[in-house]
């Protein structure tokens, strides 16, 4: 959080003296995208017994990945939609994620348990 935190300031920072320089922000926005998938195929295991199953964390990573690309997308999106912006639907994808962790999550625990 404090990393991120940073980032957007380093982009403001350099906004104000005319410089426009996102890569910090670009860092933190991606190198996620890059590092836990490595992690997931080094077979890295959990590290409680409760953690979401392999199948569950591809399906953040890819839901992620889906609001990013609407992210990205967004002038396109409202272009087509004409109603909303690929950044609004981004949010309204994510808000769902926690949702899918937690079931998940509870099913392995509700499997341990048995």
């Amino acid at each position: 959080m404090i990393v991120a935190s940073l980032s957007v300031a380093l982009w403001w920072w350099s906004e104000v003296n005319g410089r426009s320089d996102l890569r910090p922000y670009l860092f933190v926005q991606f190198l996620p995208m890059l590092l836990v998938p490595a992690a997931m195929l080094m077979r890295m295991r959990p590290r409680f017994a409760g953690a979401a199953p392999d199948a569950a964390r591809w399906g953040v990573l890819v839901g992620y990945a889906l609001a990013k690309g609407l992210e990205v997308a967004d002038h396109a999106v409202f272009d087509l939609l004409g109603l909303t912006s690929g950044h609004t639907l981004k949010h309204r994808r994510l808000r769902l994620q926690p949702a899918g962790c937690c079931a998940a999550l509870a099913r392995r625990v509700r499997d341990q348990l048995r």
